[in-house]
């Protein structure tokens, strides 16, 4: 049984609220949006719910976020909307990571395993970046999910080589062992 799940988080938990069809990273950098990127998130489809399950479980839940914006500004926004979708219980821990290597997020994960004590087989990954939150992840013995999204139709071929895919969050209760 998984002691840690790490979730992504804008495409992953939450997304724009228009434009499900393109990365959903716009957001943060479109000038109408950024300055309250809130306003214009909704939850992804059982996300909260999902969460509330995996924490009456037992199983630490953590957002690993790549970012565009400095870190110290991202980890601001990360917490807020944090707050704003109610999950302030249902997180464990927050962090963020640069988005130029796109091995930080497994990096970052493999620290946090080594601080929490916990093994990389009784991990999770989840998320919908085929670079950030699958490859390299798996690449550093660490479990990992792709959520479908629609914005990734013009990658299909990186949707086609995880061979770990899920086309619902609350999917990942099937995948906890």
């Amino acid at each position: 049984m998984k002691k840690i799940v790490f979730f992504d988080a804008t495409g992953t938990l939450w997304y724009p609220n228009t434009k499900n069809d393109i990365d959903p990273g716009w957001v943060y950098k479109n000038e109408r949006t950024r300055k309250n990127v809130n306003k214009h998130l909704i939850m992804s489809v059982g996300a909260k719910a999902t969460l509330k399950r995996l924490n009456k479980m037992g199983i630490k839940c953590i957002i690993v976020s790549a970012v565009t914006y400095p870190l110290y500004k991202s980890m601001l926004q990360l917490k807020k909307t944090v707050k704003h979708f109610g999950l302030e219980t249902l997180i464990y821990e927050c962090c963020v990571v640069n988005m130029v290597d796109g091995s930080a997020k497994a990096k970052t994960i493999t620290k946090i395993l080594k601080k929490q004590k916990v093994k990389k087989k009784d991990a999770l990954m989840v998320g919908d970046g085929y670079w950030q939150d699958y490859k390299f992840v798996k690449k550093m013995g660490i479990s990992a999910l792709l959520v479908n999204s629609p914005y990734q139709n013009s990658r299909a071929w990186q949707i086609r080589k995880a061979k770990h895919r899920i086309y619902k969050i609350t999917d990942v209760i099937n995948h906890l062992q």
